[in-house]
């Protein structure tokens, strides 16, 4: 009890708070104004003391709302920057916040992406209003429960474990479900494309961008193999890009 007297105590110091806002910052940055959150004390001092001193009493002026926490650093222009560093300059140190921390999907956010990145694009219904596509999106968060349990909660120096490497490499369901040849799929759609739609639809169904041009020109070369399946071809190339980096880390 005294304990906790201490930690929600009104006084200049405000640990509780302090605390609260390092973790919830780590949490949606990748990285603590504190880092590592739990080694919060004198001798491993914030990155920004008056942000954190700052964010602190704004906590506690709003009766902790938590929602109003998120809703500021989500909306700052830290949050919104990539994590590319375009300059010929040294990239800036993680702890500066000047270009985005990569940060690895937890197993709930993978699963629900691949499901998302190999669906039919033509299929996805259209939705007009926020409580649309929170239902949609609960759907798919329902759907997803079987696949997030075999991937890895991230910690720290995340790297991909060897079960899932060998997972993505080795598992059935990957072939018979994700990469399936269904109309419900995104292997089916692209068999009815030419290969430069081919190449394109892919790219921005699994990464959400358009190819490279050295990108699109080795995928052609993929795709336009002899004596080779066309369909084989599709799915081995949709294959490398979901268990690819880009696709397992938000950049």
């Amino acid at each position: 009890r005294e304990l906790a007297d201490i930690a929600v105590k009104d006084d200049k110091e405000q640990f509780l708070a302090k605390n609260i806002v390092n973790r919830t910052w780590a949490r949606l940055m990748g990285i603590g104004i504190v880092d590592p959150p739990d080694q919060m004390h004198s001798g491993n001092p914030p990155s920004h003391p008056e942000l954190l001193q700052w964010l602190a009493r704004d906590l506690t002026a709003h009766n902790y709302d938590l929602k109003r926490l998120i809703r500021g650093i989500v909306l700052s222009n830290a949050y919104a920057r990539t994590s590319e560093w375009s300059s010929e300059a040294e990239a800036p140190a993680a702890t500066t916040f000047a270009v985005a921390a990569s940060r690895p999907l937890t197993p709930r956010q993978l699963a629900t992406s691949l499901l998302v990145a190999v669906r039919q694009p033509e299929q996805w219904p259209a939705v007009d209003a926020v409580e649309e596509w929170e239902r949609v999106r609960r759907d798919l968060e329902n759907q997803s429960d079987g696949w997030s349990r075999s991937f890895e909660q991230p910690t720290p120096g995340f790297q991909v474990a060897v079960d899932e490497a060998l997972f993505f490499s080795n598992n059935d369901r990957i072939q018979n479900d994700l990469l399936r040849d269904s109309g419900d799929r995104l292997i089916h759609h692209l068999k009815t494309l030419n290969d430069a739609d081919t190449v394109q639809q892919l790219w921005v169904s699994v990464l959400n961008r358009t190819p490279a041009d050295d990108e699109q020109q080795a995928a052609l070369a993929w795709l336009q193999r002899e004596n080779v399946e066309r369909l084989d071809s599709v799915r081995s190339l949709t294959w490398a890009l979901l268990a690819g980096p880009e696709f397992r880390f938000n950049y």
